[in-house]
């Protein structure tokens, strides 16, 4: 089966068009659209394709399938497209899909565990390797936004369509990197009881991603030193809502200026060493002196 993508912006609506599968956008759940944000119930499009694999094999009914997946695709969306992919192709659901739904369901409901570079989840290689991604591509994207912005009328259109190819290839490369990560864990899965099999195990010891594991442990070096640098960050404990109750909760918060970390969030949404209050910093407040956002 062969494949390419399309990518959209994020929370496009998509009706179902013969030969293209979309996922984890398009805001609705059926033969060609797949879409979690769309139900309630459906904790991630992973999910969706494995309760309902004929909104995929009914559809897509010739050699060739287009994936449509929301700009700066998350792993949810790439794993979403894998999982069709092997579905098409295999006539199956990929061995072990269970548990790495069961993965990407707490990644997309931001139950994150924490990281240890030594070992890392599938989500962590993925989020490491997207963010060099998006450096790679930033600066050019920089420039042709200044050159739209300053661009006569009829100069914008030309611009424009240049600005979605640099997007399409900057996305396709994510891909590219994630359905490499998910035929390695998968590959590992079919060769291992999955009574016996921890996604952590998959990849200890010898691995083709010892260059995003080095990336992983230079990033958490950088957290820490965020952390100690009080021009940057500053701790503190705030009073939230939480569901169920009418008494707010005290909860730890970090002020931070211009984070130095790729994975800033990641390292403290589960940071219960420097957290004050509870088991991480669950409030955020993070200034940018300058950014660009695609």
């Amino acid at each position: 089966m062969k494949f390419d993508f399309e990518f959209v912006p994020m929370g496009t609506e998509l009706e179902p068009v013969k030969g293209k599968l979309a996922l984890d956008v398009g805001n609705k759940i059926g033969k060609g659209v797949l879409d979690h944000h769309h139900h309630i119930g459906k904790s991630c499009t992973v999910n969706v394709v494995i309760d309902h694999p004929e909104y995929v094999n009914e559809w897509i009914t010739g050699d060739r399938v287009t994936f449509i997946l929301h700009q700066s695709p998350d792993i949810d969306g790439t794993a979403a497209a894998y999982v069709s992919w092997r579905l098409l192709n295999d006539g199956k659901l990929p061995y072990g899909i269970d548990l790495v739904a069961e993965h990407i369901k707490a990644v997309d409901q931001g139950m994150v565990e924490l990281p240890d570079p030594s070992a890392p989840l599938p989500y962590e290689i993925y989020m490491i390797s997207s963010n060099y991604i998006f450096d790679e591509y930033r600066d050019i994207l920089q420039s042709e936004y200044a050159k739209l912005n300053s661009s006569k009328s009829n100069e914008k259109k030309e611009i424009a369509l240049k600005i979605q190819s640099i997007i399409h290839d900057r996305d396709f490369k994510i891909v590219q990197k994630g359905f490499a990560i998910l035929d390695y864990l998968f590959h590992k899965i079919e060769n291992i009881e999955l009574e016996n099999i921890n996604l952590r195990e998959a990849f200890r010891g010898y691995h083709p991603f010892k260059d995003e594991c080095k990336a992983l442990e230079r990033d958490y070096e950088l957290y820490t030193q965020d952390l100690h640098d009080h021009k940057r960050t500053r701790p503190f404990v705030i009073k939230l809502p939480k569901k169920g109750t009418s008494t707010p909760v005290e909860v730890s918060g970090l002020y931070w200026v211009d984070p130095t970390p790729k994975l800033f969030k990641l390292w403290a949404r589960t940071d219960h060493i420097n957290a004050e209050v509870g088991d991480a910093f669950v409030f955020m407040m993070v200034e940018f002196s300058n950014s660009i956002f695609s």
